[in-house]
């Protein structure tokens, strides 16, 4: 079965885009580029694994999470989801160069 978790549109140590004082393009844009970090530094181990940019509703406008798809029968792709929340390298932190 498919499941997912979801993470900030950014490294956790920067200082991300903000719904309400950013444009959507600034969003957007910030969302697409820790996306392809994330490929870049996990890249998915089959098919089953997935990296996508999900709009979620809020007061002051839309916002972006990047979803990490897998699939829980499938020991590979799950392996891949988890090693990418633990990110014991810190290769999601910060922006990479």
């Amino acid at each position: 079965m498919k499941q997912y978790f979801e993470l900030d549109p950014c490294p956790v140590e920067e200082d991300g885009a903000q719904v309400g004082h950013n444009s959507r393009e600034e969003l957007i844009a910030e969302a697409q580029r820790f996306r392809a970090q994330i490929l870049a530094a996990y890249p998915p181990v089959n098919e089953r694994c997935r990296v996508s940019i999900h709009w979620n509703s809020h007061d002051f406008g839309s916002y972006p999470e990047i979803r990490i798809w897998w699939d829980d029968s499938d020991e590979p792709s799950m392996e891949w989801a988890f090693k990418i929340e633990e990110d014991a390298e810190e290769k999601l932190i910060q922006w990479s160069e």
